[in-house]
């Protein structure tokens, strides 16, 4: 195709807009409809392609996917051949792993699926996907996959201008499907395809439909200054997929039926740079971002401008070694990607011990320690609470295996009203049992009543009431701690003790609670109150772990490291056969 000033500018707007969003630069609220955008040029581009090949007759569907393969495949095998490379070397094991998982699905251009399952685009721990960004690659490769070969099926029956009808009933059916996804499963319609179609073939639309627009001049102008406009706007994102997000594919549709290539912004060197580096600039500003999020540094303005300016010789290096001259390393790039898949299989497939600096970091959701959740004669414990109680799962089995005792759990993975659900008629012979209360307490009001009403009906109900008051909070996640003091291939372990919560600010945020909850406790004679303050921390600090040993898996919960640490808490209770106050 001819090469147009003016699409090039929509892609340079685009990139800067999610580019600036990422980098949280402030007041761009909107700036990852920049992708959106993306969609509709690419629509555009592609359907123009396919239709000028069906007019001439010379459309070849191989050719199209080689094509196709060209233009995404080399720019982004680099990015992931040399943090796949640089992650080994550099990463902490758990992060290393991550991204290795990350790959698989990268590579294959499903990872619009496998973030769709795992989390939502605008969750905080996006900042630790380092593709993340390469789910919009998958969602495009897809219909480059679908698109021309659907298209061709349907031409063996109708004519080339029907064809033009067909698209339209797609772009309809899609939009209402993400209009109505929006409302139910807003993942969904922000992740999956057939959610996002309608973008992009709203840009076909736009080539198969043409209009003439007076003053393009103008309308072009017209177009940015409200697109700038929509990117100042407190952010859609909560409610993004439904009517909303029409506003920019209308702009970018107008902005594309204007066709003038003769603005100041469209000849504008600067913009003409940028989008021609769009791609790759996409591709490595996103790896730059995760980079600064890891070490803490997405905040300082520094830095954020200092990304910025990476991101763009990142691109630029890329695009003229790799992008353009692809046609020289078309094999080697096609080789490549099949050891990355086979590798990143293998990785998946072992332990990742070897990697980089090995931390042990366990996930509370690692089910190797699953306990009965049924009662049974020798049911002498039964836990009640929310993740924080379930973090205890393997300790506790532990101890109650050890004296031929069982343990039920009850727990409930929330913080809200239904804190305390639990059905008293369900546990037979309780007044011969002990009952563990535990869960996060500075997430939830000790103050309205219901606690009193909670701890007055335990006691009343079991033999003893125990209730753990709250684990030390760690200043941020663990991965993140050990990550930002993990220097010259090891641990500051010095630093990362410093950093480490203090138990003079533990002390000041829990007083209230700890305080409510020992008073509660003394209020009757089977329930105790037993503090973790003096397992997990020294005078003076509440560390995170150890050099390789973490003892939290996240801020704030314990893994199963520091579940262990917390054994001698519990061991009283399953010492002796009489309540322990």
């Amino acid at each position: 195709m001819t090469f147009r000033n003016d699409i090039n500018l929509l892609r340079a707007l685009s990139v800067l807009f999610v580019m600036l969003y990422h980098f949280k630069i402030p007041y761009i609220n909107n700036g990852f409809v920049g992708v959106d955008i993306f969609f509709v040029v690419s629509g555009y581009l592609m359907t123009a392609i396919i239709f000028k090949g069906f007019n001439q007759n010379t459309f070849k569907l191989k050719k199209f996917y080689i094509g196709r393969f060209k233009r995404i495949i080399p720019a982004l095998l680099l990015v992931v051949v040399i943090l796949f490379l640089f992650g080994y070397f550099n990463f902490l094991s758990i992060i290393y792993s991550r991204l290795v998982n990350e790959i698989v699905y990268v590579v294959t251009f499903i990872s619009n699926i496998d973030y769709l399952k795992k989390i939502g685009y605008f969750d905080v721990d996006a900042y630790k996907k380092w593709f993340l960004h390469t789910w919009s690659l998958s969602v495009e490769f897809q219909f480059y996959l679908i698109y021309p070969l659907a298209l061709l099926i349907l031409k063996k029956v109708f004519n080339i201008n029907m064809l033009r009808w067909f698209i339209l009933l797609a772009f309809l059916l899609s939009l209402g499907n993400s209009i109505y996804e929006s409302y139910v499963n807003p993942s969904s319609a922000y992740f999956l395809l057939q959610n996002r179609a309608w973008q992009l073939l709203a840009g076909g639309l736009v080539y198969l439909f043409p209009l003439n627009i007076k003053k393009a001049n103008i309308v072009q102008y017209a177009t940015v200054v409200l697109l700038l406009v929509f990117m100042f706007l407190p952010s859609f994102k909560e409610v993004w997929g439904g009517f909303v997000s029409t506003i920019p594919i209308i702009l970018a549709v107008i902005f594309l039926y204007a066709n003038s290539s003769n603005t100041y912004l469209a000849k504008n060197k600067a913009f003409y740079y940028i989008g021609l580096w769009s791609y790759s600039i996409y591709l490595w500003h996103w790896v730059v971002v995760v980079f600064l999020f890891h070490y803490g540094l997405l905040d300082n303005s520094y830095y954020v401008a200092l990304g910025i300016v990476l991101s763009v010789l990142f691109g630029a290096t890329s695009y003229y070694t790799v992008e353009r001259n692809f046609k020289y390393k078309g094999r080697i790039f096609f080789t490549i990607l099949i050891i990355l898949i086979i590798l990143s299989n293998i990785i998946n497939t072992f332990d990742v011990k070897n990697a980089a600096y090995y931390v042990e970091i366990a996930d509370i959701h690692d089910d190797s320690n699953v306990l009965i959740n049924k009662l049974t004669p020798n049911t002498k414990y039964i836990v009640m609470g929310d993740s924080h109680a379930h973090t205890l799962k393997g300790m506790l089995h532990t101890l109650s295996k050890n004296k031929d005792v069982s343990v039920i759990f009850r727990t409930l993975d929330d913080t809200g009203d239904e804190y305390m659900k639990f059905d008293l008629d369900s546990v037979s012979n309780r007044k011969n049992m002990t009952l563990f209360l535990i869960r996060r307490w500075n997430a939830i009001d000790l103050s309205d009543g219901r606690f009193e009403e909670v701890v007055k009906t335990l006691s009343e109900n079991f033999k003893q009431v125990v209730i753990m008051q709250q684990v030390p909070l760690q200043p941020m996640n663990s991965e993140d701690l050990y990550l930002q003091h993990y220097k010259g291939g090891k641990i500051d372990y010095d630093e990362l003790y410093k950093n480490s919560v203090s138990v003079s600010t533990y002390l000041e945020h829990n007083k209230r609670t700890n305080t409510k909850i020992q008073e509660e406790a003394h209020k009757y004679q089977n329930v105790v109150a037993i503090d973790p303050l003096p397992y997990l921390c020294d005078s003076e600090m509440c560390k995170v772990g150890e050099i390789n040993k973490a003892y939290y898996w996240d801020n704030d919960h314990v893994n199963g490291n520091g579940a262990m640490k917390l054994r001698p808490l519990f061991e009283p209770f399953f010492d002796r056969t009489e309540w322990v106050r």
